[in-house]
């Protein structure tokens, strides 16, 4: 036992009972502590050095987190067991406390839905660590890190937003980066009836090609029959005028907001140079 270990040392001896298990409980605080510091150092140095040998951080990062959870679960327990009256107390209040266990297990339904949710995220693997996802259409970010209980995600304002594991395995979500980070951006105009639609539409093809985050796409049969790289059309024709839309292929999602914050600030600058009018939907 280890209470009666400490005990046995000569310095401890000379202390008061109170003291004793105090030091017990102190000691005990820091060896589990600094077990999962060192786990979680191991493996954080373990995924760096290891990146170039294709290590993927979701199941490091995975297993890291089950891991010192382990530790503490663990460590809670020796303190309990190594402390002979709470160790009594804990046996007797979970033999005589029928309706405490009952509320325990009903209070941890979440708390288990969440880990099976995750083990089903790392075993499946709809997102993974550094994915670039939209959920539900509210929530954007680069997922930082899946832990047993949630996921971790950064937004562009470099907020985290913490989503709980079982609430996430039965959201939408859209992976920008699960098997092509490549996405096509529509960038759209709603002109007036009486606009030079042939103008503005090889406006819109002459500058979204000649952007620098602009991708060619084709294929070398549709190279070779002279198709452009930006694809335009006319999309739509209502009551409140024209829709145009140009499609244009960037790298990656964030590369690809670069390059329609460009693309409309600069299309809007030549369609007002050529006095092609757009159309206003009005509230």
């Amino acid at each position: 036992m280890i209470y009666e270990w400490i005990s046995d040392l000569d310095w401890m001896k000379l202390q008061p009972r109170w003291l004793q298990r105090l030091s017990v409980v102190i000691w005990l605080l820091f060896l589990t502590i600094g077990a999962a510091r060192f786990v979680g150092f191991i493996f954080r140095h373990y995924w760096k050095g290891n990146r170039l040998l294709n290590v993927d951080p979701t199941y490091v990062n995975f297993i890291r987190n089950i891991s010192k959870a382990a530790i503490y679960f663990v460590g809670l327990g020796l303190i309990i067991s190594s402390i002979p009256e709470l160790r009594a107390f804990w046996v007797s209040l979970l033999a005589s406390a029928g309706i405490l266990a009952a509320i325990i297990g009903f209070a941890s339904q979440q708390a288990f839905s969440n880990i099976i949710s995750g083990l089903f995220i790392v075993m499946f693997r709809p997102i993974r660590v550094d994915d670039l996802i939209e959920i539900d259409m509210e929530y954007k970010g680069i997922v930082e890190d899946i832990t047993i209980r949630h996921v971790i995600i950064r937004n562009t304002q470099n907020q985290r937003i913490v989503i709980p594991n079982s609430i996430l395995s039965s959201a939408t979500i859209i992976n920008f980066s699960l098997k092509d980070e490549l996405i096509c951006s529509h960038l759209e105009f709603r002109l007036q009836p009486q606009a030079d639609f042939p103008l503005a539409l090889s406006i819109m093809r002459r500058l979204g090609e000649a952007h620098p985050l602009c991708l060619d796409q084709r294929t070398l049969e549709q190279a070779k029959e002279g198709l452009p790289i930006v694809d335009t059309r006319v999309v739509g024709v209502t009551e409140t005028g024209v829709l145009i839309r140009a499609y244009v292929w960037s790298e990656t999602s964030f590369l690809a907001f670069d390059c329609r914050c460009d693309l409309y600030r600069d299309i809007l600058a030549e369609f007002q140079k050529k006095e092609i009018p757009l159309a206003y939907v009005r509230v």
